[in-house]
């Protein structure tokens, strides 16, 4: 059984990302006039609300339009990948509301360089303790 996998969930994350910062998004090109209005979900708490304002709590906003893209595109393509897209979509909600902004590329470079040194190998002359794992960029020469 071979299985493939694509970037279109990317694609559908940015997509919904994009959407979200639009007042309208018409997602088909052949249906112009089939546009989704973006609502920004309303919490009634007063704090909630003056944060919002502050521009400490992003306002949440929500569009259907990469809904029905992933419906049309279901209907065009049935073999293509549906859970890939839904997740696209969901993981595209929270990227717009900016809930992934900490993570930038130092950090990100901070963070693989960490995981890449706890895959170095572990002192090996004492024989009872564990070894980390094996770098293959690496080589491990004892002191």
């Amino acid at each position: 059984c071979q299985s493939a996998v694509g970037f279109s969930s990317v694609l559908f994350a940015w997509v919904t990302a994009a959407a979200i910062d639009m007042r309208e998004f018409c997602p088909l090109f052949f249906a112009p006039t089939l546009c989704f209005k973006t609502y920004y979900l309303d919490t009634r708490l007063p704090v909630l609300n003056w944060l919002a304002g502050m521009g400490i709590v992003p306002q949440l906003g929500v569009n259907a339009g990469p809904f029905c893209l992933l419906i049309v595109c279901q209907i065009i393509l049935p073999r293509s990948a549906f859970v890939g897209h839904l997740a696209g979509i969901l993981v595209g909600y929270p990227v717009a509301w900016g809930w992934f902004s900490w993570l930038t590329p130092p950090f990100l470079a901070e963070l693989v360089l960490f995981v890449y040194v706890l895959a170095l190998p572990g002192d090996r002359r004492d024989a009872n303790l564990p070894s980390r794992g094996t770098s293959p960029f690496l080589k491990y020469v004892p002191l």
